[in-house]
């Protein structure tokens, strides 16, 4: 029988695999718009919102958690926090395996996120259990804390920036403008200096009010619209507010130094080229001391990710919600992997009328005796309820 049914499953597989897609390359593949009007399609309840929730991260979680850890190197970091932020804002195809995979998730921040939501449904079996619940409760509410103080730390910080760059932009005190000092000591590339310096201050505030209006927008659906925590967490996952005003942030403040390098040569060609040699050590101090915290916090964050894929097996999606609770195979899989079903070792259990066409399937023949011995054996075809019944015969 568990011959017959491993059999079985394979054929099921292998004829997936050739007329369509695999379920992660679909989901990675869908825009924003796809994941909100999927989501308002669905009538979810709080459990199954949950369960949902964790499900469609893990999928995503396994795509960045495949790939290989780099090995750390100081100018790779510092590549990478001086054009990560690009790449992800304009979906750049540039970059390693690593890169993309990060890109594809919607940034580092977004990827912490799911991983945090990926936690609630521990054994992966796509049902929230009760005490799977109860570690919910403790979970969700400082999760949901975080997003509103990030929401507020980055308002502020847009804030600030907008008040700088704005007098600028309207020209107040007075108009954006060469200095007498400054006219005609670049000859032909005044006007080139003078466009650029006032439109990386434009960038800069555009970004900045960008990041003010999501920051405060976000925080106000969190706190002030959506009526559950379960609400608030799908909102975070479905749109990544969070990554992406972490993005407009961080171009922000690119635009902001771009502006002022500018800017000092514009004020005066003489000490302008002292404030351009301060504005190049800060521009190399960013990317020299700040670019490692930024890229080893990542190959932290993807280490802990393969350390808790590793955990489950090899992979983060679990037992398959769709294919568990189709009814036509009911089996455990063992490290709960559901990407492994015909690899790992199963304790196949068939039951009924559907074993026999999943063994017909097979080319395999099951007697009558045999089938009433199945029925027998297993009246629970639902992967998540044998588990259950399993930890209650434990209790």
């Amino acid at each position: 029988m568990q011959a017959c049914g491993a059999a079985a499953l394979n054929f099921q597989q292998l004829a997936q695999s050739r007329g369509s897609e695999s379920p992660p390359q679909k989901l990675m593949k869908k825009s924003t718009t796809q994941h909100i009007r999927q989501r308002l399609a669905r009538q979810d309840t709080k459990h199954s919102l949950v369960a949902q929730c964790a499900d469609d991260s893990r999928v995503l979680l396994d795509d960045f958690a495949s790939q290989a850890t780099p090995t750390y190197n100081a100018w790779h970091a510092v590549a990478f926090a001086g054009l990560i932020d690009w790449i992800i804002l304009f979906r750049l195809p540039v970059g390693g395996k690593f890169i993309r995979s990060i890109v594809r998730c919607g940034g580092s921040e977004q990827i912490r996120f799911l991983f945090a939501l990926a936690q609630f449904d521990s054994d992966g079996n796509g049902r929230i259990s009760h005490d799977e619940w109860l570690e919910y409760e403790k979970l969700a509410d400082p999760l949901i804390g975080d997003a509103v103080i990030q929401c507020g730390n980055l308002a502020l910080v847009g804030a600030l920036l907008l008040g700088l760059t704005h007098q600028v932009t309207i020209g107040r005190p007075v108009p954006w403008q060469l200095s007498e000092a400054s006219a005609g000591f670049f000859g032909r590339y005044d006007d080139p200096l003078l466009y650029a310096s006032f439109g990386f201050n434009c960038a800069a505030e555009c970004a900045a009010f960008f990041t003010l209006t999501i920051a405060v927008i976000t925080r106000h659906c969190l706190t002030s619209i959506m009526p559950t925590r379960e609400l608030k967490l799908d909102l975070l996952r479905t749109t990544n507010a969070l990554g992406i005003m972490s993005v407009s942030l961080l171009v922000t403040l690119w635009c902001f130094i771009f502006s002022g390098v500018l800017g000092v040569v514009v004020a005066s060609p003489t000490f302008g080229f002292l404030g351009l040699g301060l504005f190049a050590m800060l521009f190399v101090a960013c990317l020299w001391l700040i670019g490692p915290i930024r890229y080893t916090s990542i190959l932290l964050l993807h280490t802990e990710v393969r350390r808790a894929m590793h955990a489950r097996g090899g992979t983060f999606r679990g037992s398959a919600r769709g294919r568990g609770a189709s009814g036509s195979i009911g089996m455990s899989v063992s490290g709960s992997n559901r990407g492994s079903h015909a690899s790992g070792s199963l304790n196949s259990n068939l039951s009924g009328s559907e074993g026999e066409e999943a063994a017909e399937v097979a080319g395999c023949a099951v007697s009558p005796e045999a089938s009433t011995a199945s029925r027998r054996k297993v009246s629970i075809q639902d992967p998540g309820d044998v588990q259950q019944q399993l930890r209650d015969l434990e209790a």
